[in-house]
């Protein structure tokens, strides 16, 4: 307890009983491009027993129990636990005893791919910097473990754009996957960028040909292009002649 100019005046013990701990991996995918691996790392001197819950994208929830001795690990293929499928994982420390926890995925022959560290405890609010629509692919993946339904508000900030919230039913026991492709506000929005990127990086370069051309050939077509590129649509761009470049170029 402290006073309102903030000098501690009590203190409180406060005991607290942790019946298990609980480790969520949202990302994971079986199947016969991906294969996936969840890791168990036990540091303590007793063992830890665990109810493992899968949670397939397009099925029920597969139950597992597994085992972690004391002072070591246990690893397990999720490919020969479920169905070929998105899935996340649910790592229950029945007893409380405190792990590590990461799941790993990879892919092809070549055995190629990434790990992630243990997920931190669900929450109802996230926040994610990071995303992009178009060149590249977002996917924003949901875990409900619990019992109820519930319903995500999940919001977009496109850049040079409006926000738009997409409504994402959870039932209970499931895992949704948002693929931000499928959402024609944010689809939209991606390809505005993309083109606007796009014809900013063809300038460029069409601009350093051309200075390479003026410079080493006494060409100056390169440099016509570049300056009718960007003044007229992508789709009025032409290949010019001599005299049509020396025309523009003036």
């Amino acid at each position: 307890m402290r006073n309102t100019s903030g000098v501690q005046l009590a203190t409180d013990d406060v005991d607290t009983t942790v019946n298990e701990f609980v480790y969520t991996l949202s990302e994971g995918a079986t199947g016969g491009f991906f294969d996936l691996d969840v890791t168990s790392a036990n540091p303590t001197g007793v063992a830890a027993p665990l109810s493992i819950d899968f949670l397939p994208e397009h099925s029920a929830p597969i139950p597992f129990p597994s085992n972690v001795a004391a002072n070591g690990q246990t690893q397990l293929r999720v490919n020969t636990l479920t169905p070929p499928d998105a899935v996340s994982t649910i790592v229950h420390s029945t007893n409380a005893v405190p792990l590590a926890v990461e799941r790993t995925m990879s892919w092809d022959s070549t055995g190629y791919g990434g790990s992630c560290g243990t997920a931190i405890f669900p929450s109802t609010h996230w926040l994610f910097a990071e995303g992009s629509q178009g060149y590249f692919d977002t996917f924003i993946l949901l875990s409900n473990n619990g019992v109820t339904d519930a319903t995500a508000n999940v919001k977009f900030l496109i850049e040079g754009g409006a926000p738009f919230t997409q409504v994402v039913p959870v039932p209970a026991n499931s895992r949704v996957t948002v693929y931000a492709g499928d959402i024609p506000a944010v689809e939209q929005g991606a390809r505005r960028f993309a083109l606007t990127l796009g014809r900013s990086i063809e300038l460029a370069l069409l601009c350093e040909h051309a200075q390479w051309s003026l410079e080493n050939e006494k060409d100056p077509r390169f440099a016509a292009a570049a300056r009718l590129f960007s003044q007229t649509p992508i789709d009025q761009i032409r290949e010019l002649g001599l005299d049509d470049a020396k025309t523009v170029f003036d």
